[in-house]
Parts: structure tokens; C-alpha cells; sequence
């Protein structure tokens, strides 16, 4: 019975590993902690975290998954988890408000990408001597490759007799 009980402790014990040897590791421990110490830590860990649960979810009352509010409740008489909490809250909402700010500007710089090719396009129009109409009269030489014409019109290379 004993080694029933045993196994599902193991297995659960092993959800934060990678992150708690990291975190272990940044703070100046050894890069490859023992395992006796990963577990320890870790079975803290599960059960900070379960308590943690069960506070929000008796919060949260009829519903069975408990809101961010109701998280913030449980560690309402704590003040370093209720002030780290907020902290992450708030400095989630900036990465929110940067990611749509950066797609806002990203749109922005993809209309002015497309305006300056516009407007490469027609200088190269111009410097090429095209008539507006798209054919520019590109002429290479007598021995340029008809291949390569196309790619001398879009690059503006070539020369005009």
C-alpha cells in the first residue's frame, strides 16, 4: 500500500522540475541541483499552489473555475503575494498594450513599405525612359540573354542607346 501511495507522489512531483533547477540555477545554486532537493522544493511548490487553488475556488463560490480576482482574494491577507500579484497584473496589461502597439506600428510600416516601392517603381519608370504603360524599352546589348531582361527591368540595370 505503501508504494501506491509513493508512485502518484513521484509523478506529480515532477511538474516543475525544468522550471524550479532553472529558477534554483539564476539565483546562484548549482546548474544541476540534487534530486532530493528538486523534490523537496517541488512538493513546496505543489502544495502552495493547491492551497493556493482551493482559497480561489472557495471564493469563487458556485463557479467552478475560479476568476483572477478571486486569486487576488486568497492572498488578500498576505501583502507580498497580494503586491507581487498586482505587479505581474499590471506589467501583463503593458506587454498587452506593447504587442498591440508594435502591430499597430508593424501595419503601419508595412503601408509605408509599400508606398516607397510604389514610388521606386516609378522613378525607376521614369529613369528607364517607360512611357507609363509598363513596357520599358530595355536593350541590353546585342548579345544580352532575352532571360535576363525582365530581371534587368525590375533591378533597373541595363543601359538605354
Amino acid at each position: 500500500a505503501m508504494a501506491e501511495e509513493s508512485e502518484p507522489a513521484t509523478k506529480r512531483a515532477r511538474t516543475f522540475t525544468n522550471e524550479l533547477s532553472a529558477m534554483m540555477y539564476g539565483f546562484g545554486g548549482d546548474p544541476e541541483p540534487e534530486d532530493a532537493t528538486l523534490d523537496c522544493l517541488e512538493g513546496l511548490v505543489v502544495e502552495f499552489v493547491g492551497d493556493l487553488a482551493k482559497r480561489a475556488t472557495a471564493a469563487a463560490r458556485q463557479r467552478a473555475k475560479p476568476k483572477v480576482s478571486e486569486y487576488l482574494y486568497a492572498v488578500r491577507n498576505r501583502p507580498r503575494q497580494w503586491a507581487r500579484a498586482r505587479e505581474l497584473l499590471l506589467l501583463k496589461k503593458e506587454i498587452e498594450a506593447a504587442k498591440k502597439a508594435s502591430r499597430v506600428s508593424e501595419a503601419g510600416a508595412e503601408e509605408d513599405l509599400d508606398e516607397y516601392e510604389r514610388a521606386a517603381d516609378a522613378e525607376d519608370n521614369i529613369l528607364l525612359g517607360g512611357g507609363g504603360d509598363g513596357e520599358d524599352e530595355l536593350n541590353d546589348g546585342d548579345d544580352a540573354d532575352p532571360a535576363i531582361i525582365p530581371v534587368l527591368k525590375q533591378t533597373g540595370g541595363g543601359r538605354k542607346r
